[in-house]
């Protein structure tokens, strides 16, 4: 089996960019899934209901950044990610457990990843969009020592902030 020729390498990769042409036009929910999509933050904006804040989050290193945006406004925040995925893991397992010891996990990564953003969490409904580890995080369960993110908020989990282009 001998390798692609530089004719046949073109050939191809016009073959593909042609077909996510196509999806685009077809289907672009479908084609946002297997190709970035650019999608303007005030189109973002307009998908958020009056009562909900999204919360867009991106690790990059031992930096966590998280953007909060409602109707009002968009913050960014510059968190620690630095031991992050360790305490993610910890959390998940302690809940698989059942251990006593997850309330405690969870209030610290409510403290990580809710608490400095809560002044500018605005309305009932919380949308998130993790990254990276993240992803494994049940936001639900995390908190504040007083109750769960959940009896303060309805939480909804999107893949990313640009899906709400997609989405009812």
């Amino acid at each position: 089996m001998g390798f692609a020729t530089a004719d046949e390498t073109v050939r191809g990769i016009k073959v593909v960019a042609d077909a996510r042409d196509t999806l685009s036009n077809v289907a672009p929910e479908a084609a946002s899934l297997i190709a970035v999509q650019k999608v303007e933050v005030a189109e973002i904006v307009s998908r958020i209901g009056a009562d909900e804040t999204l919360v867009d989050y991106y690790v990059h290193g031992e930096d966590l950044y998280a953007f909060v945006l409602n109707g009002d406004s968009i913050k960014g925040f510059r968190l620690s990610a630095k031991g992050l995925e360790e305490e993610v893991r910890a959390f998940r397992e302690a809940i698989d457990r059942r251990s006593a010891h997850a309330m405690e996990l969870g209030r610290t990564l409510n403290d990580r990843l809710i608490r400095p953003l809560l002044a500018d969490l605005k309305g009932s409904k919380l949308v998130i969009a993790p990254h990276g580890v993240l992803h494994y995080v049940p936001f639900a369960a995390l908190s504040d020592g007083e109750g769960y993110l959940v009896d303060r908020f309805s939480v909804r989990l999107i893949p990313s902030a640009s899906t709400l282009v997609y989405l009812r």
